[in-house]
Protein backbone atom coordinates (compact mmCIF):
# COMPACT_ATOMS: atom_id res chain seq x y z
CA UNK A 1 0.00 0.00 0.00
CA UNK A 2 2.87 2.03 0.83
CA UNK A 3 4.28 1.64 -2.60
CA UNK A 4 1.25 2.81 -3.91
CA UNK A 5 1.19 5.95 -2.42
CA UNK A 6 4.81 7.02 -3.67
CA UNK A 7 3.96 7.59 -7.48
CA UNK A 8 0.72 9.95 -6.01
CA UNK A 9 2.59 12.23 -3.88
CA UNK A 10 5.34 12.54 -6.63
CA UNK A 11 2.65 13.53 -8.78
CA UNK A 12 1.94 15.95 -6.23
CA UNK A 13 4.40 17.49 -5.75
CA UNK A 14 6.08 18.28 -9.26
CA UNK A 15 2.27 18.95 -10.45
CA UNK A 16 1.52 21.82 -8.10
CA UNK A 17 3.83 24.56 -8.96
CA UNK A 18 2.95 28.59 -8.93
CA UNK A 19 4.67 30.54 -11.35
CA UNK A 20 5.24 34.46 -11.64
CA UNK A 21 3.49 35.83 -14.58
CA UNK A 22 5.07 38.79 -16.77
CA UNK A 23 4.55 41.89 -15.63
CA UNK A 24 1.02 43.90 -16.76
CA UNK A 25 1.24 46.71 -19.03
CA UNK A 26 0.56 50.44 -17.38
CA UNK A 27 -2.99 50.70 -18.78
CA UNK A 28 -2.31 53.68 -21.35
CA UNK A 29 -0.29 51.86 -23.04
CA UNK A 30 -2.28 48.95 -23.47
CA UNK A 31 -5.04 50.91 -25.05
CA UNK A 32 -2.02 52.36 -27.42
CA UNK A 33 -1.34 48.96 -27.93
CA UNK A 34 -5.09 47.97 -28.87
CA UNK A 35 -5.26 51.17 -30.69
CA UNK A 36 -2.34 50.40 -33.14
CA UNK A 37 -3.19 49.19 -36.34
CA UNK A 38 -2.39 46.21 -38.00
CA UNK A 39 1.31 46.49 -39.60
CA UNK A 40 0.62 43.47 -41.52
CA UNK A 41 3.96 41.77 -40.80
CA UNK A 42 5.85 39.30 -42.91
CA UNK A 43 8.35 38.04 -40.32
CA UNK A 44 11.28 36.01 -41.29
CA UNK A 45 12.51 35.08 -37.69
CA UNK A 46 16.14 33.30 -36.95
CA UNK A 47 18.23 32.21 -34.02
CA UNK A 48 21.87 31.86 -33.69
CA UNK A 49 23.31 30.35 -30.87
CA UNK A 50 26.08 32.14 -29.32
CA UNK A 51 27.15 29.70 -28.04
CA UNK A 52 27.85 25.69 -27.59
CA UNK A 53 25.68 25.80 -24.54
CA UNK A 54 23.00 27.61 -26.37
CA UNK A 55 22.61 25.04 -29.49
CA UNK A 56 20.27 23.19 -28.08
CA UNK A 57 18.00 25.88 -26.42
CA UNK A 58 17.86 27.73 -29.82
CA UNK A 59 15.87 25.99 -32.22
CA UNK A 60 13.39 25.32 -29.25
CA UNK A 61 13.96 28.98 -28.04
CA UNK A 62 12.58 29.98 -31.77
CA UNK A 63 9.83 27.63 -32.49
CA UNK A 64 8.41 29.46 -28.67
CA UNK A 65 8.75 32.54 -30.45
CA UNK A 66 7.64 31.67 -33.68
CA UNK A 67 4.08 30.22 -31.78
CA UNK A 68 3.57 33.50 -29.77
CA UNK A 69 4.02 35.99 -32.85
CA UNK A 70 1.81 34.11 -34.46
CA UNK A 71 -0.89 34.53 -32.28
CA UNK A 72 -0.60 37.89 -32.70
CA UNK A 73 -2.67 40.24 -35.37
CA UNK A 74 0.44 42.37 -36.07
CA UNK A 75 1.84 39.31 -37.46
CA UNK A 76 0.16 38.13 -41.40
CA UNK A 77 3.30 35.52 -41.28
CA UNK A 78 6.28 34.51 -39.17
CA UNK A 79 7.81 32.26 -41.76
CA UNK A 80 8.90 34.48 -44.98
CA UNK A 81 11.28 34.19 -46.75
CA UNK A 82 14.18 36.74 -45.82
CA UNK A 83 13.43 38.60 -49.75
CA UNK A 84 10.20 39.03 -48.87
CA UNK A 85 9.72 39.97 -45.19
CA UNK A 86 9.15 43.12 -44.18
CA UNK A 87 10.21 42.43 -40.67
CA UNK A 88 13.49 40.52 -39.87
CA UNK A 89 13.75 39.09 -36.07
CA UNK A 90 17.12 37.93 -34.92
CA UNK A 91 16.06 36.09 -31.05
CA UNK A 92 18.55 34.93 -28.88
CA UNK A 93 18.20 31.97 -27.09
CA UNK A 94 17.12 31.76 -23.85
CA UNK A 95 19.61 30.89 -21.12
CA UNK A 96 18.25 27.27 -19.89
CA UNK A 97 17.39 27.19 -16.04
CA UNK A 98 19.38 24.24 -15.11
CA UNK A 99 17.38 21.32 -13.82
CA UNK A 100 19.44 21.25 -10.30
CA UNK A 101 17.04 24.75 -9.70
CA UNK A 102 13.86 22.76 -9.60
CA UNK A 103 12.88 20.90 -6.84
CA UNK A 104 11.46 18.30 -8.57
CA UNK A 105 14.82 16.68 -9.35
CA UNK A 106 15.28 15.24 -6.05
CA UNK A 107 12.62 13.14 -4.35
CA UNK A 108 13.17 14.13 -1.16
CA UNK A 109 12.39 17.90 -2.49
CA UNK A 110 8.85 16.07 -4.09
CA UNK A 111 8.04 15.45 -0.89
CA UNK A 112 8.94 17.98 1.47
CA UNK A 113 7.00 19.84 -1.27
CA UNK A 114 3.94 18.23 -0.03
CA UNK A 115 3.77 20.39 3.05
CA UNK A 116 6.09 22.88 2.96
CA UNK A 117 6.07 25.71 0.14
CA UNK A 118 9.75 25.29 -1.67
CA UNK A 119 10.52 28.66 -3.47
CA UNK A 120 12.83 28.51 -6.51
CA UNK A 121 13.21 30.72 -9.90
CA UNK A 122 13.26 29.97 -13.62
CA UNK A 123 14.33 32.28 -16.43
CA UNK A 124 11.56 33.28 -18.97
CA UNK A 125 10.59 35.67 -21.63
CA UNK A 126 13.03 36.42 -24.77
CA UNK A 127 15.71 39.18 -26.36
CA UNK A 128 14.72 39.93 -30.10
CA UNK A 129 15.88 42.41 -32.40
CA UNK A 130 13.60 43.64 -34.98
CA UNK A 131 14.69 45.21 -38.17
CA UNK A 132 12.89 46.77 -40.68
CA UNK A 133 14.88 46.04 -43.72
CA UNK A 134 15.39 49.36 -46.55
CA UNK A 135 15.07 51.46 -43.74
CA UNK A 136 17.20 52.20 -40.36
CA UNK A 137 14.27 51.40 -37.99
CA UNK A 138 15.23 48.97 -35.31
CA UNK A 139 13.62 48.00 -31.87
CA UNK A 140 15.53 45.85 -29.61
CA UNK A 141 12.70 43.48 -27.63
CA UNK A 142 14.31 42.14 -23.78
CA UNK A 143 11.61 40.57 -21.90
CA UNK A 144 13.75 38.20 -19.70
CA UNK A 145 13.72 37.95 -16.12
CA UNK A 146 13.84 35.91 -13.20
CA UNK A 147 10.28 34.51 -12.68
CA UNK A 148 9.34 33.01 -9.07
CA UNK A 149 8.22 29.75 -8.57
CA UNK A 150 6.74 27.68 -5.70
CA UNK A 151 6.52 24.25 -5.25
CA UNK A 152 3.66 23.23 -2.94
CA UNK A 153 0.70 20.64 -2.81
CA UNK A 154 -1.09 24.09 -2.02
CA UNK A 155 -0.15 25.82 -4.74
CA UNK A 156 -3.09 25.66 -6.75
CA UNK A 157 -4.58 27.82 -3.96
CA UNK A 158 -1.89 30.64 -4.80
CA UNK A 159 -2.66 30.65 -8.25
CA UNK A 160 -6.68 31.13 -8.04
CA UNK A 161 -5.67 33.98 -5.24
CA UNK A 162 -3.58 35.84 -7.19
CA UNK A 163 -4.44 37.15 -10.78
CA UNK A 164 -0.42 37.52 -11.35
CA UNK A 165 0.90 33.65 -10.80
CA UNK A 166 -0.48 30.26 -12.63
CA UNK A 167 0.45 26.56 -13.26
CA UNK A 168 2.00 27.70 -16.57
CA UNK A 169 2.92 31.56 -17.69
CA UNK A 170 0.21 32.81 -20.32
CA UNK A 171 1.11 33.88 -23.39
CA UNK A 172 -0.82 37.14 -23.69
CA UNK A 173 1.39 39.33 -20.75
CA UNK A 174 4.34 38.42 -22.83
CA UNK A 175 3.04 38.71 -26.16
CA UNK A 176 1.93 42.12 -24.14
CA UNK A 177 4.98 42.80 -23.52
CA UNK A 178 6.61 42.34 -26.75
CA UNK A 179 4.12 44.50 -28.19
CA UNK A 180 4.95 47.42 -26.40
CA UNK A 181 8.57 47.32 -27.08
CA UNK A 182 7.68 46.78 -31.17
CA UNK A 183 5.49 49.63 -31.29
CA UNK A 184 8.35 52.75 -32.66
CA UNK A 185 8.33 50.23 -35.55
CA UNK A 186 4.46 49.44 -35.59
CA UNK A 187 4.12 53.80 -34.89
CA UNK A 188 6.31 53.95 -38.04
CA UNK A 189 4.95 51.52 -40.73
CA UNK A 190 3.55 52.53 -43.32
Amino acid sequence: MKYRLFPLATLLGTGCVSFAEAPRLPSGLAERIRAAPSPHFKAHLECEPSGTAYVDTSQETLAEVKELLSTSAWFDSVEADPAEANLLISVEPLEPTPYWHSPAHSPGMVLLALVLPIPWTVNRGYRLSAVVPGSEATAEVDTRREAGAISWSLAPIVNLLSPDRALRPRSERELAQIHAQLLPLVDGHP
